[in-house]
């Protein structure tokens, strides 16, 4: 079984993404601090808000917050929309439903902090607010700003205007040592969010070359940590796609270390559907 774009996406492609194709052969360089736009701006968030981390989380849940609304707004008159079906939500695995409608009852509910802030700032400040934030947080170690950096959470291809060249950029300098830190931590959100990043074909995240070895040790970390067996054999395809273009020493070295990931860094421990479907956007 192949999977689907929307199956292999989990639940991003509601916030927007930017999609993938990643690069750099030897070592990645770890990002620097003076590769950040500077301070995080201020503007809409609640005047008491100090750390990096508070700032970080804010713009995270609100970020996601305004895309569902815009999202929801966009498409709840709409007859065939999956707000106004309640069969295909009650058909949704119970994971899905679940986030599903949390985020509708934290939609209908309003959020007041996220409400002003939306107010105070234009959607590409909100951006520029919301990537400043998520690297200063993944930069000081946090794995769910890594997370959110590698997915390109505060990318919408239609509001980064000049600043485009920067940020692909920064992603490229970035992106790998993130991925590269946060797996080696055991982190199979962060397999996911790489997988996906090498299947895209648009966005910042097209900036970083990734290797064939990566390719294949990313797909091969998915089928090896797959909680569903038709993920598995899907992901078990692009593995083998990626490991006929290596040679036998490459792939004989690239499938040890996916091993050797799988065994130490995850416990052989396979993900678990909260994991599968953790990302930077659920409410």
């Amino acid at each position: 079984m192949k999977l689907s774009r929307m199956s292999r996406l989990a639940l991003f492609c509601c916030l927007l993404l930017g999609g993938a194709s990643v690069a750099a052969e030897g070592p990645p360089v770890p990002p620097q601090q003076e590769d950040r736009t500077g301070a995080v701006d201020l503007r809409g968030l609640p005047a008491k808000m100090r750390s990096t981390r508070a700032k970080f989380e804010f713009l995270q849940h609100c970020s996601a917050y305004w895309r569902m609304k815009v999202h929801y707004e966009r498409n709840r008159d709409e007859p065939g929309s999956i707000f106004n079906n309640p069969g295909a939500v009650a058909a949704k695995p119970p994971i899905e439903r679940r986030l599903f409608e949390r985020s509708q009852a934290i939609i209908a509910a309003g959020d007041p902090g996220c409400e002003h802030w939306m107010r105070e700032v234009s959607i590409p400040d909100a951006n520029w607010q919301f990537y400043n934030a998520t690297l200063a947080e993944a930069l000081d170690g946090s794995g769910a700003a890594a997370l959110c950096f590698v997915a390109s959470s505060w990318n919408p291809l239609d509001v980064l205007g000049s600043v485009y060249p920067f940020l692909s950029r920064n992603y490229a300098r970035h992106a790998r040592h993130f991925i590269d830190r946060e797996i080696a931590n055991g982190s199979w959100p962060m397999v996911l969010a790489a997988y996906n990043a090498q299947r895209a074909h648009h966005g910042v995240q097209t900036a970083v070359t990734l290797s064939k070895e990566s390719r294949y040790l990313w797909s091969r970390l998915m089928e090896l940590g797959a909680h569903n067996p038709d993920f598995r054999s899907a992901y078990a395809q692009d593995a083998a796609e990626h490991g006929a273009g290596l040679t036998p020493t490459q792939f004989a070295e690239a499938d040890a270390e996916a091993n050797a990931l799988y065994r130490g860094a995850f416990a052989s421990r396979q993900m678990t559907e909260d994991e599968f479907y953790e990302n930077c956007g659920n409410l």
